[in-house]
């Protein structure tokens, strides 16, 4: 028998056991505050399509309505190393924000080299918000021996895509302000995890 839990306290730590044939695509673990009659239903009368849609992805949320729970382990994107600006503008830079502009063709900063292991799966996710201008928001996954693309992904909103390392043991990020049109633009990409 399963009993809900009453949680109250500033700080929770949870282990998680998996079964061994489960994939964990995205390293986090949503928590919502449900009634018992809807609990109950959780995976015996809902299945887990319908668990999915009824309880969304929570991605950064810091309130008692979408609390979310991160597995640990180590962000290969550092929010606060130093960015090189290839003709855009950092505008705001925190641990977990990252607001640029540019004014111009293919405006972005670069990151710092990332050590990876060869011939592996990353799964890279972030919040997208166009802050300013028509292009889409662009992450460039490139590769370090030679800066050239392993995979670019445009989007808005929350993104989660995942690429393989090929024989590269080092990786870096463009991560762009303007891609394709010559106007001012503001670009804000938040949560950047890989």
């Amino acid at each position: 028998m399963v009993v809900p839990s009453t949680i109250s306290t500033d700080y929770v730590e949870l282990e998680i056991e998996l079964k061994p044939e489960v994939i964990l695509h995205d390293p986090r673990l949503p928590l919502f505050e449900v009634g018992k009659t809807e609990y109950d239903k959780i995976l015996v009368n809902y299945d887990e399509n319908t668990v999915l849609s009824r309880y969304p992805r929570v991605q950064g949320k810091q309130d008692l309505q979408g609390v979310s729970v991160m597995a640990e382990g180590v962000n290969l994107f550092d929010h606060i190393s130093p960015l090189t600006p290839f003709s855009a503008t950092i505008v705001e830079q925190t641990p977990t924000k990252l607001v640029i502009e540019g004014n111009g063709l293919s405006k972005y900063i670069i990151s710092e080299r990332y050590k990876v292991k060869t011939n592996t799966d990353y799964t890279l996710s972030w919040e997208a918000d166009n802050t300013s201008g028509v292009d889409a928001l662009r992450i460039s996954v490139r590769r370090g021996s030679d800066s050239n693309g392993l995979a670019s992904y445009d989007g808005i909103g929350s993104q989660t895509k995942t690429f393989n390392t090929g024989n590269e043991n080092k990786i870096l990020f463009y991560i762009y302000a303007i891609n394709s049109t010559a106007t001012l633009q503001k670009k804000t990409y938040t949560n950047i995890m890989c």
